[in-house]
Formats: structure tokens, sequence, C-alpha cells
């Protein structure tokens, strides 16, 4: 947290008497993007590990599109910024899109997204 000098901080709250709230929201909010970038960083990784899935090699933690092959199948995903609080953007690369999940939990992962429209994909059973 950085602190500013009592005068300056004085003029501050003559101007903005919220300001302190305010700054707590913004460095929580930084704090927020910080840690979505380090669980995406994280399932990418557990990707790489499992057997079935190929992942493009290309991929930076900046881009947000990850491009998979998951049995046999390859797959384009869109991965929003409030990302793992909005579901990423599934497609096949041949440009079918899935239909969006009917629930979305933060706490669904990559994977489970992949096996999710693995299945829906091919039996056309609704999503888990």
């Amino acid at each position: 947290m950085v602190y500013l000098p009592q005068e300056l901080m004085g003029l501050v709250y003559q101007f903005d008497p919220t300001f302190h709230d305010v700054y707590k929201e913004c460095v929580a909010h930084v704090r927020l993007c910080r840690a979505r970038k380090v669980r995406l960083v994280k399932e990418v990784e557990r990707l790489r590990w499992e057997p079935e899935v190929h992942v493009d090699g290309s991929w930076r933690p900046h881009h947000r599109t990850l491009r998979i092959i998951f049995r046999q199948r390859m797959y384009s995903l869109q991965i929003p910024f409030d990302y793992p609080f909005e579901q990423p953007v599934v497609k096949l690369w041949d440009g079918t899109r899935f239909r969006p999940f009917d629930v979305w939990s933060p706490a669904a992962s990559l994977l489970t997204v992949l096996v999710t429209c693995d299945v829906e994909g091919n039996a056309g059973t609704e999503m888990c």
C-alpha cells in the first residue's frame, strides 16, 4: 500500500472522502487479476501433462485464445479476461461453436470444459 504525506492525504480527502475505499477496491482488483493469470497458467500447465491433450506450443499467458487437440478433435478456447468468473467460448477449429454452459461455476477448469464439450459433441447429451 502506498502512503502519502498527511497534508496531501488531507487535500485528497477534501475532494473525495471515499478515496481510501476506492483505492482499496483498485488494489484488490489488481491482485485478483494477478490471481486469475496465475490460475490460467497453472491450468494450461496441467493440460500439458494430460496424456490425451496436446496444447499449441505458441500459447503465452497474455494470449486469450488457446488451441488444443483433445481426443483427436481440435478445439479453440477463447478465454475472457474475467476467467474463471466468465466461461470460455469453445469452438472447433472449423468454426463450429459450442453452446454456452447453462450454469457456469468458477470452480470448473479448462479440462472440465473440454471433457464436457467432447461428451456433448459425441453423444449429444446435456452439459454437466
